[in-house]
């Protein structure tokens, strides 16, 4: 009786070690700083060639790539940051609860 129970549960919890697992890959982080780097050495040349000095591009392109970057380790650690999954902890409660409402039949005789 309590097979199919113990069957979710364990589906979900594999589901959900298989998910904790997931990473986006280190290139990711690479081409990140990359993109960074390459922005802010054309900025820089940008500003060098201008007379007056801009502070509104530099605090916009530093607040993007702050948010961006933000955005992505949040993502990658979901139980630390803004982005939170204890909502769909219930999937695991639910499990339990069908585990819990099972009544346990003597075998041995």
């Amino acid at each position: 009786m309590s097979l199919p129970a113990l069957n979710s549960l364990f589906e979900v919890a594999r589901l959900r070690a298989a998910a904790a697992e997931k990473h986006p890959p280190q290139i990711i982080y690479v081409m990140l700083f990359g993109l960074g780097l390459g922005c802010s050495l054309l900025v820089g040349f940008g500003m060098a060639a201008s007379a007056g000095r801009s502070w509104i591009h530099p605090v916009l392109f530093a607040g993007t790539m702050t948010i961006a970057l933000y955005i992505i380790t949040d993502m990658e650690f979901p139980r630390l940051g803004l982005i939170r999954i204890e909502s769909f902890d219930h999937f695991l409660t639910d499990a339990y609860e069908q585990m819990r409402s099972v009544p346990i039949v003597n075998s041995a005789r």
